[in-house]
């Protein structure tokens, strides 16, 4: 199992991910909205469903 950390702009937010054995994360801040989305997992793969999700079908879009 891989394990990293990314940070980066994506369009108009800044995302922040990663993971280590066991656990994984994933968050989008847009300020034009003033949102944050987190999402945090127990397994290590349990966060990335949910990420997709959120970026196919984004909040308030």
């Amino acid at each position: 199992m891989p394990r990293g950390l990314g940070f980066w702009i994506d369009g108009d937010g800044a995302v922040l991910e990663g993971c280590d054995v066991g656990v994984s994360f994933w968050s989008v801040h847009r300020p034009a909205t003033g949102t944050t989305h987190p999402v945090m997992s127990d397994p290590s793969e349990g966060a990335w469903p949910l990420a997709h999700l959120h970026e196919t079908f984004p909040p308030g879009r």
